[in-house]
């Protein structure tokens, strides 16, 4: 018999830690490439998100995806996410950061955590107000952030609504306070 198992090795269903990284940023160099595009990728992956630094050298201006085409990298994020999402069961969000600084000279990190404050400050405000707060159209990774730092804050939900760019966030609270003029 030729059968060869390793009690260390992950089952095959389980990608080994990084190589969802490692595909995305191999796709995402494969159809930059494709498009005359070159640009330094760094990847890096959690256990829920894989998140690609990309830095373009040459070529993004032409297509649309210098620093003035930044919208045209969402479809791009969700393109390779459903590339390297093939198993349903273990889905993984593909976030693709532009450039090596964030937006404005600001580490990404940073950018990350003034969502993630933003969030957990509207939370609060819709909560303490008992009013529904209604967030402007933003872009699909911004939405995400502001999502999960919704979700720790009890007492509150949130959810996406409309389409396209008309797409916006609504902040929920648990208890709505009555409209003016009427009894509590």
């Amino acid at each position: 018999m030729d059968e060869t198992t390793t009690t260390d090795s992950p089952p095959p269903s389980a990608p080994a830690a990084g190589a969802r990284a490692a595909r995305a940023s191999e796709m995402l160099t494969i159809l930059l490439g494709h498009l005359g595009v070159t640009a330094k990728i760094a990847g890096r992956e959690t256990a829920d998100e894989v998140v690609l630094r990309v830095q373009v050298e040459s070529g993004g201006d032409a297509v649309g995806l210098g620093e003035s085409g930044a919208p045209l990298w969402e479809p791009i994020g969700y393109l390779i996410g459903k590339m390297i999402n093939r198993d349903p069961a273990q889905r993984t969000w593909v976030s693709l950061e532009l450039g090596a600084p964030g937006a404005a000279g600001v580490p990404v990190e940073e950018r990350d955590e003034e969502l993630v404050q933003l969030g957990r400050a509207l939370a609060e405000r819709a909560k303490q107000l008992g009013k529904v707060l209604a967030l402007g159209p933003m872009g699909a990774r911004e939405r995400r952030m502001i999502h999960m730092a919704v979700k720790e804050v009890t007492g509150v939900s949130s959810r996406s609504e409309g389409d396209g760019a008309a797409r916006r966030l609504l902040i929920v609270p648990e208890r709505l306070s009555p409209p003016p003029g009427e009894a509590a």
